[in-house]
């Protein structure tokens, strides 16, 4: 029952802040809006406050983290009090797909996926592999230290330390101020990120889009095979999409409303991507400041030189960090030794078309982005070409998935199929999410 309360303490804390975050960053009046973003915002400030305190060797203890909590809810606070919200208007809702069939048939996917992942994440303990070396065991054994574990070897059973920490800090947060580990609040919070940071995904498709195109999208991408078995496992990979999809979403409703605020948002959740995991720094950010460079093309230069430094600053802390320390960028010294590796070519194509990971998918979106293409082209207007543009976001991020496993040693993941299916949700999950943006199916609303 203790370990209960201080879990359901700290998500309270974690929530208020990230509802006042989110209130001051992104600016709108929607409340569920702003709830649902509440988790996933507070997962970087959270984040932020962890480094901070490794960096000037602050103990990781209940009273210091409640303290720095307390003072960034008070500051926030008060500073979202002054913030003049800005109420727009959302999209009107279709009628082409609005049937209880469709409804009704996404929203028994959505609940099965849900009791699903819930069963997995919170019921059963820590079970995958790579939780045991990588992510839950350097967050217990960090949590024992009171300061986030940097092991040089395996002879505590962690490996990896330089993976960056927002997964980490969220379960040693939930952790602090019991006796002992508590794997369920570890898990549990990860799964509320998971659960909020779709919902959140829902809400702004569904002021984007409306409510049909918004359930269906979101149920396309939870019913991707191995996207919905990782909503079970809770590896940071999944995390770093769904900070991806965030991203993009606040992308393009500043593309759609004109306001700075959701610009503001998609760069909070792109630098959150680079410290939940360290492909968030070539397939998130830096394809997103390229993004951004070509869609303000025409805007103040001084403006958009300003975004890119300031999210730059703040999203090379921690490779900063780990360059300091002695600590590679990535998992493996030979990451960086390029040479094309024919031998993985086929395997490539086969992941990608004829694995069961993705099932049709890859199909479906080539087919999809083929017409779209086409429609674009002929000037159509069901098909909004600025919306389109966002697309090169995960066509850029699938080239960098094949170049790594390509390219690089990481061949040897390829080949023996270890890891290359888990990078690629990242360009499937992202394609589709512009695809529904880029078609417009309320067609009068554009007249």
């Amino acid at each position: 029952m203790t370990q209960f309360i201080i879990f359901i303490g700290w998500t309270g804390i974690l929530m208020i802040e990230g509802f006042c975050i989110a209130t001051l960053i992104a600016r709108i009046t929607d409340f569920k809006q702003r709830l649902a973003l509440a988790l996933p915002c507070a997962a970087l400030s959270n984040v932020l406050i962890l480094f901070l305190n490794t960096v000037i060797h602050v103990p990781l203890k209940p009273a210091v983290l409640l303290l720095e909590h307390t003072l960034v809810v008070i500051t926030i606070f008060f500073a979202q009090k002054n913030v003049r919200l800005i109420l727009v208007q959302p999209c009107k809702e279709s009628t082409t797909m609005n049937t209880k069939i469709v409804r009704s048939f996404c929203r028994t996917i959505l609940l099965i996926s849900l009791l699903f992942s819930f069963s997995h994440a919170v019921l059963l303990p820590s079970y995958q592999i790579d939780s045991f070396t990588n992510w839950t065991m350097r967050s217990k054994i960090s949590f024992y230290d009171h300061s986030i574990a940097f092991d040089t070897d395996e002879s505590r059973g962690m490996a990896k330390p330089q993976y960056p920490i927002l997964v980490h800090s969220l379960q040693i947060i939930v952790n602090e101020g019991n006796r002992e580990w508590n794997d369920h609040s570890a898990n549990a919070i990860l799964w509320l990120l998971t659960l909020s940071s779709f919902t959140a995904l829902f809400l702004l498709l569904q002021r984007l889009r409306g409510t049909d195109v918004s359930l269906l999208a979101v149920t396309l991408l939870i019913s991707t095979p191995l996207l919905g078995f990782h909503l079970a496992v809770q590896y940071g990979d999944i995390h770093l999409v769904t900070m991806l999809l965030l991203s993009l979403a606040a992308l393009l409703l500043w593309l759609e409303e004109k306001n700075m605020s959701w610009l503001s948002l998609s760069a909070l959740f792109v630098t959150a991507s680079v410290w939940t995991k360290s492909e968030g720094l070539i397939v998130g950010l830096l394809p997103w400041l390229c993004l951004i460079a070509l869609l303000c093309r025409t805007s103040n230069k001084i403006t958009v030189v300003s975004w890119h430094l300031a999210i730059l600053s703040l999203s090379f802390l921690w490779p900063l960090f780990l360059i300091i320390r002695g600590l590679g960028l990535t998992p493996h010294e030979t990451d960086f030794h390029i040479a094309f590796h024919p031998e993985g070519f086929l395997q490539a194509l086969s992941g990608l078309f004829a694995a069961g990971s993705f099932g049709v998918t890859w199909f479906c979106l080539a087919c999809a982005m083929l017409l779209l293409t086409i429609l674009a082209y002929r000037k159509d207007p069901r098909v909004d070409q600025t919306m389109l543009l966002t697309s090169l976001w995960g066509l850029a991020a699938l080239v960098i998935v094949l170049f790594t496993y390509l390219f690089t040693p990481n061949v040897a993941f390829l080949l023996s199929g270890q890891s290359y299916y888990r990078p690629l949700m990242i360009p499937v999950s992202m394609l589709i999410l512009s695809c529904f943006a880029s078609w417009k199916l309320d067609l009068h609303k554009y007249k």
